[in-house]
Formats: structure tokens, sequence, C-alpha cells
């Protein structure tokens, strides 16, 4: 299987074809699944805690070609636009695990464009090809490094007891 169909388990959920996000914009899938219950320690020394339910849901954008920055700030857009609909249900029994999913056929390699997919923990890439023999496939897009990298040449010139001295300085 591939990693998407990990992501995706729809097995207990729903998808939302072409839902709108109010001024946010429209989506192309919004995938929402029940995650389970899980307990939260109000009280650790009388044992008292708390239940709530746990919601996965994933935004997924579809690009015919490639994904850029603007993909990328678009499902960001859309992301915003959902924890605000979240906000305005007032469900304090319910914890929303929210993610973006975006699927296109290849991602821009221009710049420095691939280093900030890696650094957005809310957002996966996939690419998708399409081969008569296998069908659709997807890959996980991520982990971009230069490549050849010698670091010998660095001048980083720290002193790791200073460091150590700053953070113990900022914890007092």
């Amino acid at each position: 299987k591939s990693d998407l169909v990990y992501d995706l388990n729809c097995n207990s959920g729903i998808i939302i074809r072409q839902p709108v996000l109010s001024s946010y914009g429209r989506a192309d899938l919004i995938n929402i699944e029940y995650a389970g219950n899980d307990w939260e320690c109000i009280n650790f020394k009388d044992k008292i805690y708390k239940g709530f339910r746990q919601w996965s849901i994933n935004v997924i954008e579809l690009k015919r070609d490639k994904i850029g920055y603007n993909e990328v700030g678009q499902i960001c857009r859309y992301l915003k636009g959902l924890k605000e609909f979240i906000q305005t249900l007032k469900l304090p029994k319910d914890r929303f695990y929210i993610k973006g999913i975006l699927i296109g056929k290849r991602v821009e390699e221009n710049g420095d464009f691939v280093y900030l997919l890696d650094q957005l923990n809310q957002v996966d890439v996939f690419t998708y090809s399409l081969d008569y023999k296998t069908g659709l496939n997807f890959s996980r897009s991520s982990d971009w490094r230069l490549m050849n990298v010698d670091f010998t040449n660095t001048n980083l010139n720290f002193n790791i007891s200073e460091i150590k001295n700053l953070i113990r300085e900022h914890l007092q």
C-alpha cells in the first residue's frame, strides 16, 4: 500500500466533496474520521480524569500539475478556515487533529520551496503517477536535502559551554 492509503483510512469516516469553508474558499475534499476516546488527567493525586473524543480531519487538495508556493498557501488557508469553523462549534469534549494533504503530478524544485515543505508539520505532499500496468500510484514527497554537502568548511565558531550558560540564564 502507498503512504497515502495509510493516511486516508476511510473505513471509519466520511469524505465531503467540494466543501465551502466560508470566505476561506472551497476545498476539493475533506476526510473526517472518529479516532476514538482518550483521557486527560485533571488531578493525578485524586485520580480524576476527563474523557474526550478524538477526531482526525484531512483537508485534501488535488492539483493536476505542480505543487508550489501558491498551492501550499491555498491548503494553509483552508486549514485556517476549518480551524476557525471548529472553534465556533464549541465542543469542549472533542479534540481535532487537522492535517492538509496536497496531491500533484510534481513538486516545484526550483529555489528553496522544497525546504519549506519539510518544515510544515500539518501539510503532507504526495505526487502521483499513472502507469498502464500498475495504475494510479502515490509517493510521499519529503526529506529534501542538498547532495554531497561538506560541512568541513562550515564556520559556526561557537563554544558549547557558552550555549549551556545562555540556556541556564534563561531558565532562571
